[in-house]
């Protein structure tokens, strides 16, 4: 009897032990494709918010061009472009200072002046006369509309190049269009660094069709090819797939396998003349782990165990660890390392909810744009780290501060009384300027700020940002260290222009603009001289909106 019972524990025991270890197999199993899932996403999401960062590093690539251009056409005046010959002498001046390959001004009537670096300039030359590609761009910036051209072949550099162009006013009157071009290359430094994906992935920029346009220093694959379909990149049954996407400008997400590494790529629409970011993960796939572990699992028990303990402490890392990144991106400044706007409303949010008395300052630097055109990027971007470090400093136990875009930054201060606040405002834009002056001791640089208190415990984050914007907005009009408090009064002066905004086009339908002649009297004959037009707003119900409150 009592062997009939050992036999049949021993049974139990080896059902229940085979049980567990087909449980802990099965729950190995969903945990490794759990985490494979995870690790997955986690990685797409990345991708996704590299490329983003690098689109627009790009448009800021071309809206400097743009400014280029603009700048260098408002110096532009009637008479200069009437005299022909010395307008072509100075643009060919202008065009071998600057970057560009080839830069042109065509008037009005489609004839004008080119220039190309290097082989001189060229009078009386008519746009049609150029590459197809640029046609398009000139006619829209001779109808006062800036444009980027497509990809081209350029006999005369004899590279492939692309073209701006946009229009040129003189006293508010179209006079032609200004145009530039350049080799694509110009991007080459944005995509050959090592810091995508930090260090674990590179990118290409491509066109439509799969044409390289631009193609990494950092590639994995490193044989010579023109287009990515021709490579080693896509399975034959999946590019008839990809092209129609790509054709649609939908962002793809896909793998491929090169010397017997898997690597994950996405292909995102940069939005401008079809191009293409193609960004390759160089880390290998996470379901590759999965297939060691399926190996072993005739093992024993304990073998099961340490391999899936291993696996959800080595899993468990990596998704920390992605997760850590993802935060890092999600809610810090790559440029300062100061948190960024969404990390602001977020604890501010939660500070609100908790009822306590506090204020949001926003801080802004006089002319900053300025600065960086004069002094350049690199200058302008050490005194932003130079205002984060000096806020770190400044900022009491339990507050927090942020950067937004430019050379916006958003302090909450624990502290709602005028005067401590305008002390501690002034003390920091004393001590930014104070470090500042230590580079450019013949420009200072100042600051202003705008303040909004929560003395009515609002909860809602909304309407005290958008007050500390419009009290930032009034603080700019001095050019000085500023500091600008929210109040009734510019609580009335918003609720007048947001009525204004709202309203303005149905009472110019309604006729409730006036329109009046004040005479202008000459004081020694006495005799009416002229009048000065004058317009006022008179309201349905009789009341009147001065013009300096609904005149820019």
């Amino acid at each position: 009897m009592n062997e009939k019972m050992t036999r049949l524990q021993i049974k139990r025991m080896v059902r229940l032990t085979a049980g567990v270890v087909l449980l802990l197999v099965a729950i190995a199993v969903f945990l490794i494709y759990f985490l494979m899932q995870t690790m997955n996403d986690s990685a797409r999401k990345q991708m996704t918010v590299e490329t983003e960062e690098y689109k627009g590093r790009i448009y800021r690539q071309i809206n400097a061009d743009f400014q280029s251009l603009d700048t260098l056409a408002s110096f532009f005046t009637s008479e200069l472009l009437e005299d022909r010959e010395t307008f072509a002498e100075r643009l060919n001046v202008s065009n071998e200072q600057n970057n560009f390959q080839t830069m042109a001004f065509f008037y009005k009537e489609g004839d004008g002046i080119v220039s190309i670096t290097g082989a001189g300039v060229s009078t009386d030359i008519e746009y049609t006369a150029l590459n197809k590609a640029v046609h398009p761009v000139v006619e829209k910036a001779l109808q006062g509309e800036k444009s980027v051209s497509r990809l081209f072949y350029s006999e005369a550099m004899e590279e492939r190049v692309f073209a701006y162009a946009v229009p040129v006013y003189i006293n508010d009157e179209l006079a032609g269009a200004l145009t530039a071009s350049d080799q694509l290359e110009i991007f080459s430094d944005i995509f050959d660094g090592n810091t995508v994906l930090g260090g674990n992935g590179y990118l290409h920029m491509v066109g439509t069709e799969g044409d390289f346009l631009i193609r990494s220093q950092n590639a994995v694959v490193k044989e010579e090819m023109d287009n990515i379909f021709n490579g080693p990149y896509f399975d034959a049954e999946e590019i008839p797939v990809l092209k129609e996407k790509m054709s649609n400008q939908e962002s793809v997400f896909s793998s491929f396998t090169y010397e017997d590494e898997t690597y994950q790529v996405l292909l995102n629409p940069v939005g401008l003349n079809g191009w293409y970011l193609m960004c390759v993960n160089t880390l290998q796939e996470s379901n590759q782990s999965l297939y060691p572990v399926l190996a072993i699992m005739g093992v024993g028990l304990a073998g099961v165990a340490l391999i899936i303990l291993f696996l959800l402490i080595y899993g468990f890392r990596l998704v920390q660890r992605n997760n850590r990144e993802l935060w890092r991106h999600a809610y810090h400044d790559s440029l300062t390392g100061a948190k960024n706007l969404s990390f602001f409303n977020q604890e501010l949010s939660k500070m609100l909810e908790q009822g306590r008395a506090l204020s949001v300052v926003a801080l802004n630097i006089h002319q900053f744009k300025f600065i960086n055109e004069i002094f350049g990027r690199e200058y302008g971007d050490t005194l932003l780290v130079e205002v984060k470090d000096v806020l770190d400093y400044k900022m009491q136990t339990g507050e927090f501060f942020a950067r937004d875009k430019a050379d916006l930054f958003y302090l909450c201060l624990l502290e709602t009384d005028r005067q401590k606040i305008l002390t501690r405002l002034q003390n920091i834009m004393d001590s930014v300027v104070k470090i500042s002056s230590h580079h450019h001791n013949n420009y200072q640089i100042l600051l202003y700020c705008g303040v909004a208190a929560n003395e009515e415990g609002n909860k809602d984050v909304t309407p005290l940002m958008t007050h500390v914007m419009f009290a930032l907005t009034t603080a700019k009009g001095s050019y000085k260290n500023n500091v600008w408090f929210y109040d009734s009064k510019l609580h009335e002066k918003e609720k007048t222009e947001n009525y204004v905004e709202s309203h303005m086009h149905q009472a110019l339908r309604d006729g409730e603009f006036k329109f009046y002649l004040q005479p202008k009297m000459d004081l020694q004959t006495g005799r009416l001289k002229g009048a000065e037009a004058l317009v006022r707003w008179m309201k349905s119900d009789g009341s009147m909106i001065y013009p300096d409150e609904f005149i820019p």
